[in-house]
């Protein structure tokens, strides 16, 4: 019975088939993710279904987990760069660059002032287009 990527819905035949063309199982639902859209946590693997609302690591580092700022940055993450390849793709790029440049910042509240000054214009761009 042919499997397919529970985000891209990519089918491939035979549950061989996922293992020789890089198919991954959701770490949280068990499901089939393809190689281009698996979100790699790091400790974890998941869909983007199961990665819901995490993973704006330097958003959040800069601004904290509950912040507007992050709230809106999440928001536009899950309803317009999820939804295209491009986007899936600078998400996971994302993901797997990002929580290392967080860690050092976290405790360097001149590098957060900075970066909060560059984000700061795609904050409000997000917020308006919502």
């Amino acid at each position: 019975m042919a499997k397919q990527c529970s985000d891209c819905e990519k089918r491939v035949g035979g549950a061989l088939g996922f293992l020789r063309t890089g198919y991954e199982c959701c770490d949280e639902c068990g499901n089939y993710v393809c190689k281009r859209c698996a979100i790699d946590l790091g400790n974890k693997v998941v869909c983007s279904k199961c990665n819901g609302g995490g993973g704006c690591f330097i958003a959040t580092a800069c601004y904290g987990i509950e912040s507007n700022e992050v709230l809106i940055l999440r928001n536009w993450r899950d309803k317009k760069l999820s939804t295209n390849n491009i986007g899936k793709r600078f998400v996971n790029i994302y993901y797997k660059t990002s929580p290392p440049i967080a860690s050092f910042i976290s405790d360097k509240p001149r590098i957060k002032r900075i970066v909060r000054f560059g984000l700061k214009p795609l904050v409000r761009l997000f917020y308006i287009k919502e």
